[in-house]
């Protein structure tokens, strides 16, 4: 065999391959010897077909399967004897097979970037401040006496107000016809907290128990299904039910009945620490871009179609999920896979080439990933399931996930490693 290769660009390679005449007959002969120890022909015993009849039955067969394995083979070896490592199939074109003539073809391959580091060291970023103002402290005391609310009946004849709960059924219509997810049966809704659309909760208030009315709302340009964003619609509303809270008040007492707790001043220092801990989470999330925007600028390289392709299909996987946690579909969000995928074709260049540099800091600064790290980040994303490590384990093995866990951790270390060495104000 012989290879020859053509840099098409940095990250694309031609290779120009030919395998002799005489290793294709080799091959084509021992493909015959091993065809006959397994046919059966009516008058001749196992093994002792002769070669005339083999090729009578057999031979369009026989030497298209040894000239495809030969192809894959080959491919297989010009890669190694290159050392080169596609990131996706190849495309093979020029293929050429004549009587007595080397069997020659090209395979047009994508690689891997090769990431020159820069400057990544001494990077100048800006920290947001973390600090928890009152305000947000307060409003998070009445998110608290909210969700632990007394939910009592109201009066029949009392008319629907902001900070009521109404039970509701409805079928909403456009243009006279109903739309998906249009179309609810005793639906609890907070009114005045802003889960609904405005126009549908400013439509409801004065209704009573009992009552149907219809309503007209728009939603808004940005809702997020396209068939619904920008368009009016009408609903129509029954009131079934209608209830009120009644919020406990911020004292000593409620902080007891909450558990674990002895005054509200703790509660109110528990909550603070929460908010300053998800602050720091933000905030290393805010340097994590700065800092990934400019190593992006500092580290300009092309990245392979293949590799978008195969990040997009992970991030579609992804939103699938999420959504049938919702019990939704993509077709009910509107969402198609076309649109999905040129609507995050940035994001999936930038999550590529984040991770190629990160990468490429990790092997010159010779961070590395410690079993003793896997176990530990198994056993916490056990202990947030509730379920056992071993059976994380088992299920991180059986789906082939070890790879990408010691991916996000080597990622996390590296981040720490370049906040670490840079310049935050």
């Amino acid at each position: 065999m012989k290879v020859t290769v053509e840099e098409l660009s940095p990250i694309k390679k031609k290779l120009l391959i030919e395998v002799s005449h005489e290793e294709f007959r080799e091959k084509v002969e021992k493909a015959y010897q091993k065809l006959s120890k397994q046919v059966a022909i009516k008058g001749f015993r196992k093994g002792k077909v002769p070669r005339s009849v083999l090729e009578r039955h057999y031979k369009d067969q026989t030497e298209s399967d040894v000239f495809t394995k030969l192809i894959e083979e080959s491919y297989v070896w010009a890669l190694q004897d290159q050392k080169l490592d596609p990131v996706g199939p190849p495309h093979i074109a020029n293929l050429k097979k004549e009587d007595s003539q080397p069997i020659s073809y090209s395979a047009e391959v994508e690689v891997r970037p090769v990431v020159t580091l820069k400057k990544y060291k001494q990077v100048g970023l800006k920290k947001p401040a973390v600090e928890v103002a009152d305000e947000e402290l307060g409003r998070e005391l009445e998110a608290l006496r909210n969700a632990h609310a007394q939910i009592t009946p109201l009066p029949d004849e009392t008319p629907l107000a902001t900070g009521h709960i109404a039970v509701v059924d409805f079928v909403g219509r456009m243009g006279g016809e109903a739309f998906t997810g249009g179309e609810g049966k005793g639906v609890m809704i907070d009114v005045g907290a802003g889960r609904f659309l405005k126009d549908f909760e400013d439509g409801i208030l004065g209704m009573k128990k009992g009552e149907t009315k219809k309503i007209s709302v728009h939603f808004p340009k940005d809702y997020p299904s396209p068939e619904l964003a920008g368009n009016p619609a009408e609903f129509e509303i029954t009131l079934n039910d209608l209830k009120e809270k009644i919020l406990p008040k911020l004292s000593d007492d409620f902080a007891r009945d909450l558990g674990n707790f002895e005054s509200l001043d703790q509660v109110k220092q528990k909550i603070r620490d929460g908010m300053v801990q998800h602050k720091e989470h933000q905030a290393k999330g805010e340097l994590f871009n700065q800092l990934l925007d400019f190593l992006i600028e500092e580290h300009p390289f092309e990245i392979p179609e293949a590799m978008v392709d195969q990040e997009l299909d992970a991030m579609l996987k992804n939103a699938e999920r999420h959504l049938q946690q919702q019990r939704l579909t993509m077709e009910q969000a509107g969402i198609t896979p076309q649109a999905f995928r040129q609507q995050n074709r940035q994001a999936a260049l930038r999550r590529i080439k984040g991770l190629l540099i990160f990468e490429a800091v990790a092997m010159a600064e010779k961070i590395q990933v410690s079993p003793e790290e896997m176990i530990a980040r198994v056993q916490t994303i056990a202990q947030s399931l509730g379920q056992k490590p071993e059976a994380v384990q088992h299920y991180y093995r059986e789906h082939n996930l070890f790879p990408s866990l010691a991916s996000q951790i080597l990622e996390e270390k590296v981040l720490d490693f370049l906040i670490a060495e840079a310049k935050v104000k």
